[in-house]
């Protein structure tokens, strides 16, 4: 997708001015739900950018409807399905395969006692069909459950069953049902496994991870991490560690592809008590971290969670809360919106021309940026604006034409680049990179909009230069930028309020322009004592920070 996107760029100083937007560290959105739900079983379905809900108690009586939210406008409906539909039923297992784009819907709790059946909602908007799977296939079946684990394994066109409950037994068998629609069986019976972890858990929290061809369990007793190869040879590992969550039953679970990271919601820890944490596994380094706690809905549990990939965010539907009080409510908690890096052209690289290539690294959650561009010299940057048409992850910039003139000069231009989430969401600023500009002789600079020059002032709360940088700085000191008690001389943009650093004004050498600011062999020069006044106004700020934090 193309933008175009006209940029007046920015004064240096709001450098110091970067926030980031709703992210993951901070508060979920709620929203009511023109119904209740709990117990029931939750699906993204990608192709239609909906949520598919099946089953539970919806407004309080055990249900086999289907209700589906729309993204785009917000919208729920009740989808009238054709078929023969499941029985009403509670806590079954559910995938979702994205081969054939349909819901799989394994057993759960009938008014008639456990099932084993198995359901395909065929997804196809406005025309969803139900279809009982295996039902003429021969050999064994898995025992009636509830409280199981479904998951699809895209590989091998397959749906991985684990674990449930079937009172008074506690089951830890295997099967996989084959999906391809030659030889739709659950195989030769439950799934010969290495190491498979025993004692009591129902309640898990189970996701497929692609990239490392696993399914990943975290169950709810124990509050153990466990991984199920899902190559030839089935083999659990242990992964659990100190940062694990503690133990909860019935947490909501998705799977985060942006991010390939597995995440907890809410969950029930006995009694009359739930939580409403939210935790998220790094499956890149295998390490928890805490999220926001969705503290607006009193605690939740049997409730559900999918990723809207799109919008790259977290959405957890319904639920009971400590009481097992029906919830009213689905919460959003969006994604962190990152941070880009540009990649070239960087500092000091050479750029002839009026147009300018501005590469950066994408960020995890955002889909559209922006690139601010400007110009600057000794004493400030030049406001100057510039056609940026943005196309993936590379800016090409349209800079300002100029005057004609007899020397070579060379410009100096500083960027950086932010993203955007799906939301519209900004998200930081990258660290801004620099270039230079030749423009051959018979070319030369528009001067800048502000051409008056300020009074020299200074700012005692900037304090002095960051030591941590003196190895960017010429002989490790500032001489050039602070009075002679030590304090940062700065000039003051009367029209914005902005300080800058003041540096002094250079004498230019024999044949030097001095419209042009860096122009023969003086270049070098005026290059550096620019990079020093960026680098100082820098090195405040970032005192001042520090003094603003402690």
């Amino acid at each position: 997708m193309k933008t175009l996107i006209n940029i007046r760029t920015v004064l240096l100083a709001t450098v110091a001015g970067c926030a980031l937007p709703l992210a993951a560290q901070d508060a979920f959105k709620v929203a009511d739900l023109p119904f209740t739900i709990s117990e029931h079983v939750m699906v993204l379905d990608a192709q239609n950018d909906r949520l598919i809900l099946f089953g539970g108690f919806q407004d309080g009586v055990l249900s086999n409807q289907v209700l589906a939210y729309s993204f785009a406008d917000d919208t729920w409906r009740k989808l009238k399905t054709l078929g023969v539909a499941p029985s009403p039923r509670r806590e079954a297992a559910a995938a979702y395969d994205s081969k054939r784009n349909q819901l799989i819907v394994f057993g759960g709790q009938s008014a008639d006692g456990y099932t084993n059946d198995l359901f395909a909602l065929d997804l196809d908007s406005d025309g969803e069909f139900w279809t009982e799977l295996g039902i003429d296939a021969l050999g064994d079946r898995p025992k009636p459950r509830t409280q199981a684990s479904l998951v699809y394994d895209q590989l091998h066109d397959r749906v991985i069953l684990y674990s449930g409950y079937a009172s008074p037994e506690t089951l830890h068998d295997v099967w996989a049902f084959n999906l391809d629609e030659r030889e739709q069986n659950w195989g030769k019976g439950a799934l010969p496994t290495v190491n498979i972890p025993g004692g009591t858990s129902v309640g898990n929290a189970a996701i497929y991870d692609p990239i490392d061809q696993r399914m990943l369990v975290y169950r709810g007793h124990t509050g153990g991490l466990h991984a199920l190869s899902l190559d030839d040879q089935l083999v659990w590992t242990t992964l659990t560690d100190p940062s694990t969550p503690s133990a909860r039953r019935y947490p909501a679970v998705a799977y985060d592809p942006i991010r390939h990271a597995m995440i907890l919601q809410g969950g029930f820890l006995g009694g009359y008590s739930a939580t409403s944490e939210t935790f998220m596994l790094d499956i890149n380094n295998m390490n928890w971290m805490q999220l926001a706690v969705e503290d607006k809905s009193n605690d939740r549990f049997w409730h559900t969670g999918a990723y809207d990939v799109r919008r790259d965010r977290l959405v957890v539907v319904g639920g009971r809360d400590g009481a097992r009080v029906l919830h009213p409510t689905m919460a959003v908690l969006q994604g962190e919106v990152g941070i880009p890096v540009p990649l070239a052209p960087i500092n000091m690289d050479i750029v002839t021309g009026d147009v300018v290539s501005l590469a950066f690294e994408p960020a995890i959650g955002c889909i559209n940026y922006s690139v601010e561009l400007l110009r600057y010299d000794r004493e400030s940057v030049v406001d100057e604006s510039a056609l940026i048409e943005i196309q993936g992850n590379t800016a090409t910039a349209v800079l300002s034409l100029v005057k004609p003139q007899n020397t070579m000069v060379e410009l100096n231009y500083m960027w950086r680049v932010v993203g955007y989430s799906a939301l519209g969401d900004a998200g930081q600023f990258s660290e801004y990179a620099f270039f230079i500009r030749q423009v051959p002789p018979a070319e030369a600079v528009i001067g800048p909009a502000n051409g008056t020059s300020d009074d020299l002032v200074t700012d005692p709360s900037l304090g002095t230069a960051d030591p941590s940088l003196s190895g960017l700085l010429v002989d490790g000191t500032m001489p050039a930028f602070q009075t002679a008690d030590g304090e940062v001389a700065t000039v003051q943009d009367e029209s914005t309020g902005l300080t800058f650093l003041a540096a002094p004004a250079a004498t230019p050498a024999d044949g030097q322009d001095e419209a042009a600011g860096c122009a023969g062999s003086k270049a070098a020069d005026g290059l550096a004592l620019s990079l020093l006044a960026l680098l100082g106004l820098a090195a405040a700020l970032r005192i001042k920070r520090k003094g603003q934090r402690a």
